[in-house]
């Protein structure tokens, strides 16, 4: 597995991330306002995908999607 290290809130990787995948500027704007990336980052720790090893600091275990 490739490993990535990213410095900054995890929140904001993970916003990154899903307009990365799903290109979010192409939602209805309603949608795009209401999505949870605090939860998501939090699913993401949970789920072992991201580990923080220093403040912001965070080892993200790169996945294929």
């Amino acid at each position: 597995d490739e490993v990535v290290l990213y410095k900054g809130n995890i929140a904001d990787y993970a916003a990154e991330l899903v307009d990365e995948l799903y290109s979010l500027d192409q939602l209805p704007e309603l949608i795009q306002y209401h999505i949870d990336f605090e939860g998501i980052a939090k699913d993401m720790q949970l789920n072992s995908e991201v580990t923080e090893v220093s403040h912001d600091t965070w080892v993200i275990n790169c996945l294929e999607f």
